[in-house]
């Protein structure tokens, strides 16, 4: 009789699992943004706001400005395909602290698996990026009425960085928790008093020194660079509630 034990497919190393799991969160993440964004559309007539502030939602799209070829050079041989690109998301508070000035935080994450070009159901192989971040961003409105929103705006802060690598050879992962990164750019937004729909684009500075490895790959590095263009689209809700800030 054959013995089938043979044609069994390897199995993934478990903590490489998890990645459907944190793909999913995200997927939730956005879900839940949207239905907020419903809710919030829905019942704006009736919230009392104050809009010395604004909420803002957004979805990013980061074109790497340089491939990372050493570390797509790792899954190649695999013929995974090579990272050229990640998708970022984000919710985002800030206020008037002056006239011609906002100033807020932005937090968000992003995840991004590339498999192999077959595209099978259950890779083997893949290289795996996670990103969370936080920072202050300062916006200087340009245009600010009841129906456009155009203003330019700087981001400083920090990231937490996993990025793992599986391959038939071997399987590591790399880390950077407190790496500074960058952000200028404009936006531009469309709507009616309470909630704008808008359009984003910038350059983002994201260079990963001094990772920390772990695992059996031969050659690791040392530096990932993830700084490029992007652009993205997002929905702001202008004002708290009142009782966030109750009214004088």
């Amino acid at each position: 009789m054959q013995d089938l034990s043979s044609n069994e497919k390897p199995s993934l190393d478990p903590k490489f699992k998890s990645y459907d799991n944190d793909k999913m969160k995200i997927q939730k993440f956005i879900l839940c943004g949207l239905l907020f964004s419903f809710s919030a559309a829905r019942a704006a007539e009736s919230i009392t706001v104050n809009p010395w502030s604004e909420i803002r939602f957004i979805g990013m799209f980061n074109k790497l400005a340089k491939t990372p070829d050493d570390l797509n050079a790792e899954t190649a041989g695999d013929k995974v395909n090579p990272l050229k690109d990640i998708t970022e998301f984000g919710i985002e508070g800030n206020a008037h602290i002056l006239p011609f000035f906002k100033l807020g935080l932005r937090f968000g994450g992003s995840w991004t698996q590339m498999i192999p070009s077959n595209n099978p159901s259950t890779p083997t192989s893949f290289l795996a990026v996670q990103q969370a971040y936080g920072g202050i961003i300062g916006r200087i409105p340009i245009v600010d009425d009841k129906v456009l929103r155009l203003d330019v705006f700087g981001e400083a802060g920090l990231t937490r960085t996993h990025v793992d690598v599986q391959t038939s050879s071997g399987a590591g992962t790399y880390s950077k928790d407190g790496s500074p990164f960058e952000r200028v750019g404009a936006s531009l937004g469309l709507g009616c008093d309470t909630i704008f729909f808008f359009v984003e684009a910038g350059n983002e500075w994201n260079k990963l020194d001094g990772m920390t490895f772990q695992g059996n790959i031969s050659s690791p590095i040392s530096s990932i660079d993830l700084s490029g263009f992007y652009y993205g689209v997002g929905v702001t809700f202008n004002g708290l509630p009142h009782f966030l800030k109750p009214s004088k």
